[in-house]
């Protein structure tokens, strides 16, 4: 499976290498931000190997790069008048989400939203649940007065894509260890995903599983899925299909991490067993 699996990421990847992306485009900039910070943070080791040194290495330098640019993008888009309350909304909402990767780097942030732009944000919670979600995240991690909305999800995609995004937000996306966990909940997901095979739920799915070293036997089924996907790039260009192969990549990481785990730990397993039989 080690192999298929980094045919697999080598493919999607340099797939999704091969898309133009504008800086105009701010969810297309703001998905890549947060593929290349997760990988760089939580899969360094198994990239390096599947993609190689060089691919690594540019993954940093262009994610150091492109995050300055696309916040100084934002800022300058943040002074535009006459947008539309979806634009301004979603503009607000990258800035946020990128401050928040900043923050994580442990660099200085300078989270200059205006009064107005704060009373904006907690007018347009409440329509979807996984921007309130996010923006109430980010808020309360960067320290504004963010009101934050007492709601519940309408459907059952909704309920996946929050429950999924637990273990990264419990982490700050793979920085650090976690206390609490939900892996009960993300099992009660799984014929849901199978059913309506959802690649970029049924990715981010497996990518929480994996990343809790759960023990559901479905997880191979979701696995092949996602390896038969990766055998045709020339998928959509949609910011749902894009967001798929991303999330597939780093599921994908996830499990080769867990089988390198396990191999590590078999490893100490059969050197403590040799140990002892030396001694004895």
């Amino acid at each position: 499976m080690e192999k298929d699996i980094a045919i697999a990421v080598k493919t999607q990847y340099e797939a999704l290498q091969r898309i133009p992306v504008n800086r105009e485009d701010e969810d297309a900039v703001f998905d890549r931000l947060y593929f290349f910070f997760v990988v760089k943070s939580g899969y360094a080791k198994q990239a390096k190997a599947i993609l190689g040194d060089g691919s690594y290495t540019a993954i940093l330098e262009r994610y150091q790069q492109e995050l300055e640019e696309a916040l100084l993008y934002l800022k300058q888009q943040r002074k535009k008048l006459h947008r539309s309350i979806f634009q301004r909304s979603q503009t607000l909402f990258h800035y946020l989400g990128l401050c928040y990767l900043k923050f994580l780097e442990g660099k200085p942030v300078e989270v200059d939203l205006h009064a107005d732009e704060i009373a904006f944000l907690n007018q347009v919670l409440g329509y979807s649940y996984i921007y309130d979600y996010m923006v109430t995240f980010w808020g309360r991690k960067l320290r504004l007065p963010m009101e934050g909305v007492k709601m519940e999800p309408k459907t059952e995609e909704e309920i996946g894509y929050v429950n999924t995004h637990f273990f990264l937000t419990g982490t700050d996306y793979l920085t650090h260890s976690m206390t609490e966990e939900n892996e009960a909940a993300l099992k009660q997901q799984i014929p849901y995903v199978l059913e309506k095979q959802q690649m970029d739920l049924m990715a981010e799915l497996l990518w929480g599983l994996s990343f809790y070293r759960s023990d559901a036997p479905e997880l191979e089924l979701m696995v092949e899925a996602l390896l038969q996907e990766a055998k045709h790039p020339n998928y959509s260009k949609t910011r749902t299909s894009i967001h798929a192969r991303y999330a597939s990549i780093c599921a994908l990481l996830a499990v080769q991490e867990r089988m390198d785990d396990t191999d590590s730990q078999r490893g100490m397993d059969i050197s403590n067993r040799g140990s002892c039989r030396s001694a004895s």
